[in-house]
């Protein structure tokens, strides 16, 4: 459980900072969306490199 939190908290900043720094914008007006979707992508890559490093 504790390994989720922390996998979905780091994949946040992860998902944040990679679509800032690619300067990719999703052209949708709802902050909040936004907002998960980056957390979204960002988990899924941070499990991914987790999985790869294991």
């Amino acid at each position: 459980m504790i390994r989720c939190l922390l996998s979905g908290i780091i994949g946040a900043f992860v998902g944040g900072f990679l679509f800032n720094a690619l300067g990719i914008n999703l052209g949708i007006d709802s902050a909040i969306v936004v907002q998960i979707i980056h957390a979204t992508v960002g988990a899924i890559i941070v499990v991914l490199i987790a999985r790869a490093i294991a």
